[in-house]
């Protein structure tokens, strides 16, 4: 199959530079940001904070002295499209959840998923792998190849790894037209509607293993990819 070769690409915010797109977005930030503001305060994020020492076999505070802070900004997070996947004239990236920063009293840090349900955006994943709030606030641009927690962003005609994973995957650049080859050949058949995906949902949504145990994953947005493809990106809500 031929690639269509991408010689720039404009993703995340910066696609809501103007007029009522701009403000949708920020209506959307507003009330993401309340939603992880409730769970700070209902003992939503003093729990998992609590889960967390638990399964670290340490002793930790209890829920009523975490006091669970969000710090920084409310973020858009964007994840690998699967338009591009797929090998079209897409761009790399497309949004896939709001996110911000949760601190505990002990130190503890955590990055709050926040998405729409029915309507209103709520708590949809609290973990301790702060990656895509990190790598957002360094460039609103960043993206992520979840498959293998790797972390990019596109500068003109050039895919530029942020992380480790992302240097084993590209080096130290690679064209996005080669970058879609290569996820192209990884991911394309494991799209919703493959083969792959049908054998690999259970119940209409995939199951995924989180550190609390196995619990439904459920997608939001257009970024969906399942089972071996970019599972391990979609938003789940924990369990206690």
């Amino acid at each position: 199959m031929k690639i269509t070769k991408m010689v720039a690409a404009s993703f995340g915010i910066g696609l809501m530079l103007f007029g009522g797109p701009a403000l949708a977005a920020a209506d959307d930030a507003a009330a993401a940001r309340q939603a992880a503001s409730t769970a700070a305060g209902n003992g939503e994020l003093a729990g998992f904070f609590v889960r967390a020492d638990q399964k670290a076999g340490t002793a930790g505070l209890g829920a009523s002295a975490k006091a669970p802070k969000l710090v920084g900004d409310t973020l858009r997070v964007n994840t690998l499209n699967p338009e591009f996947v797929k090998g079209g004239p897409a761009s790399p990236a497309v949004f896939s959840h709001y996110a911000v920063r949760a601190d505990s009293a002990s130190g503890q840090h955590a990055s709050v998923w926040l998405g729409q349900s029915g309507g209103s955006w709520s708590v949809q994943n609290v973990t301790t792998d702060t990656s895509d709030v990190t790598f957002t606030a360094q460039d609103a641009g960043a993206f992520s190849e979840p498959q293998i927690n790797a972390w990019y962003r596109v500068s003109g005609d050039r895919v530029l790894p942020l992380n480790d994973a992302a240097r084993t995957a590209v080096g130290e650049s690679v064209s996005v037209a080669a970058y879609q080859e290569r996820v192209h050949g990884l991911y394309a058949d494991k799209l919703p509607g493959s083969e792959y995906a049908r054998k690999h949902m259970m119940g209409g949504g995939a199951v995924q293993s989180t550190e609390d145990g196995v619990s439904p994953i459920l997608p939001i947005g257009g970024a969906v990819l399942v089972g071996g493809g970019l599972a391990a990106y979609l938003i789940r809500r924990r369990t206690a």
